[in-house]
């Protein structure tokens, strides 16, 4: 459980991230919003990307914590997004910044482990190999994660919500599909 002063530093900077990009906010300006000190802030983090990691690193985990089974893939990725569409102009500073790389391992992270889930959950009658469930849960991983990023690169403008309801109609019995497929593929 994260202590109440780095709860304030963490929000006082995704306030201000929601504002202006990273390269434009300082150690400074986090410390005189939260009137706290230098030294408090490095207490807690080395650096404004190493907040970064941490905002990202304890938002998976609650992610993961909270959803632990879903009855679909979409379910968890509405999940997953809630904080990227509440925090909108943060998400897009940091895609457009440096730290893009602490991005794409957030949204990987909370992508694999939600739809290894799901695959799982819906391999018990077919007898599935781990390597078929990986197999299939990184092709929905990968395609989501394009999309996520396509979405990031064309502004956020798009509601993800509607496309990701329009992608879990489309691929509706895929996932045991694909499995059944890939285990016909073993035996040949």
């Amino acid at each position: 459980m994260a202590s109440f002063t780095e709860k304030a530093i963490v929000e006082t900077f995704v306030k201000i991230l929601n504002e202006k990009p990273i390269d434009k906010i300082t150690v400074r300006e986090i410390i005189d919003a939260c009137g706290l000190n230098r030294s408090t802030f490095y207490y807690y983090f080395a650096d404004i990307y190493d907040l970064i990691d941490r905002i990202f690193e304890n938002e998976t985990a609650r992610i993961l914590e909270e959803h632990k089974e879903y009855d679909s893939w979409a379910e968890g990725v509405k999940a997953a997004m809630a904080f990227a569409i509440e925090n909108k102009k943060a998400i897009f500073h940091v895609y457009k910044s440096v730290s893009r790389e602490q991005l794409e391992r957030y949204i990987s992270a909370v992508l694999d482990s939600v739809l290894l889930g799901v695959v799982r959950s819906q391999c018990a009658q077919i007898k599935a190999s781990e390597e078929n469930i990986r197999l299939v849960a990184d092709i929905y991983k990968y395609t989501l994660t394009g999309l996520v990023f396509k979405w990031l690169e064309e502004g956020m403008t798009d509601e993800p919500i509607e496309l990701i309801d329009k992608l879990a109609y489309m691929f509706e019995g895929s996932v045991s599909g694909l499995l059944k497929r890939a285990q016909e593929c073993d035996c040949r």
